[in-house]
């Protein structure tokens, strides 16, 4: 019989929580299988069963607390992520919306209403005027630099999406950014929420959490949510969003995984 964790390789996740349920059910009080589950749990966006087994590991033994409520925060900024792309809730931002950005929400709105075209329109001007970022990126190892990036999804085309250990959800302009430098994936969080050191001008070098897996995610198979597979919706001439894996492109035709990317600097 496969394990939890070779469930996970195999990308069936589903699969993967049913024997973590079976585990914490044999052994109510053991904190390893309890944590693991509520990690599948948060991977598969289930996250009120994620942090009641959180809380359940803190009424256990307040001394999980100390590693449990960092991810009950992280769960919070989830979930204000979760009510932009669903309901529409905007983000916070770091000096509020530039004009650009407030024209890539403005296309999200109509996206929301059904008219792809006129947000195609609208983000078809943003990208006129949205700079050019040139620096360098990391992946395995190899240093290349760039004279352009961007994320292949018209409405965050511009921005890092950030969560914080305090609950907060921002958009934050990559013109804004200096440097990200990841973490190397550990555990089953890192696959949709990549750890790492950010430092933003005139702002603030913290470590933050960047999904790695879009904000759209309603009806998405498992791989998709393991940022395993990413399918774009919209035509050309349209406003395009993804599902799945997040993607950036370099210099406007090498496209990039955010899983593969170590560092990038500006």
């Amino acid at each position: 019989m496969a394990t939890v964790s070779e469930k996970l390789k195999q990308g069936d996740l589903h699969g993967a929580i049913g024997l973590a349920s079976e585990a914490v059910k044999a052994d109510p009080k053991k904190f390893e299988h309890r944590w693991f589950l509520a990690e599948l749990l948060i991977l598969a966006g289930d996250d009120d069963r994620a942090d009641k087994q959180l809380d359940t590991l803190i009424t256990l033994d307040p001394r999980f607390a100390v590693a449990a409520t960092p991810v009950r925060q992280l769960i919070r900024a989830e979930t204000k992520r979760k009510q932009f792309f669903d309901e529409g809730r905007v983000p916070d931002f770091l000096d509020g919306a530039s004009e650009s950005l407030q024209a890539r929400l403005e296309a999200f709105v109509l996206l929301r209403d059904g008219q792809p075209d006129a947000a195609g329109e609208v983000v078809k001007t943003a990208e006129c005027s949205r700079p050019a970022l040139s620096g360098q990126i990391t992946i395995d190892g190899n240093c290349k630099k760039f004279d352009d990036i961007r994320d292949l999804d018209d409405i965050t085309a511009e921005v890092f999406e950030v969560l914080t250990h305090t609950g907060k959800y921002y958009w934050i302009e990559m013109s804004q950014v200096k440097s990200i430098e990841f973490q190397s994936p550990k555990q089953p969080l890192d696959l949709i929420w990549r750890k790492a050191k950010m430092v933003v001008t005139d702002a603030f070098d913290a470590e933050v959490f960047l999904p790695s897996v879009y904000g759209s995610q309603k009806d998405i198979d498992d791989l998709a949510r393991l940022g395993r597979r990413t399918e774009w919706v919209g035509e050309p001439d349209q406003a395009v969003t993804g599902t799945g894996g997040r993607s950036f492109v370099i210099d406007g035709e090498t496209e990039v995984n955010m899983l593969q990317i170590e560092s990038l600097e500006f």
